[in-house]
């Protein structure tokens, strides 16, 4: 399916107008390009846990991540490949999850590195599921008159990840590492 990749004043436009859980999502999946698989599995019993944000110091009053842009561990068994990767996230991606970290916090929630970074707020499942963030981004889509799927924003990390390759600031090798395909790193 050919998708025309937003702009990146859509993209602003989506994360100023999404919820805050869904501003992570959106973020995560613009600017680091992950799939929303990788947040929240099918079950919805496996995804992005705060462990896998290595910089996100969780020892002060407040989450804050030590250094931007932010490493993530995408482990095997949330990776459509089936093999762990590692990607980035961006600011903006890093400013939202610090924001709704903050939340969960003021709500009463303990934070450990073992907790699923976006919840569902309910204790039976413990991460959204893969269709449950998928409505979240087109929730925010349609309010503003967007009928894109949500994997449009990995369309544009991607897209921009290319752009980035053209212009000789990226190697290909990591392009395709960081979209989470196989390739020369990811093999070894």
């Amino acid at each position: 399916m050919d998708e025309v990749a937003p702009t990146p004043s859509q993209v602003r436009a989506v994360l100023a107008k999404a919820p805050l859980r869904n501003r992570v999502v959106c973020g995560l999946m613009a600017y680091s390009g992950v799939r929303p698989e990788v947040l929240g599995n099918y079950l919805g019993d496996d995804g992005l846990t705060l462990g896998d944000f290595p910089e996100l110091d969780l020892s002060g009053a407040d989450p804050k991540f030590r250094k931007m842009p932010a490493l993530v561990v995408v482990r095997e068994s949330i990776s459509k490949a089936g093999h762990a990767y590692l990607t980035f996230a961006a600011t903006p991606a890093c400013r939202a999850i610090e924001d709704y970290l903050k939340f969960r916090l003021a709500d009463g929630e303990k934070l450990t590195r073992a907790s699923d970074l976006v919840t569902t707020g309910r204790g039976r499942r413990p991460f959204l599921r893969t269709m449950n963030i998928s409505e979240g981004v087109r929730a925010t889509f349609r309010s503003l008159g967007m009928r894109d799927r949500p994997y449009v924003l990995r369309v544009y990390f991607e897209t921009r990840l290319g752009i980035a390759e053209g212009q000789g600031k990226v190697a290909h090798r990591f392009v395709v590492h960081w979209g989470g395909h196989m390739g020369d790193i990811t093999a070894r």
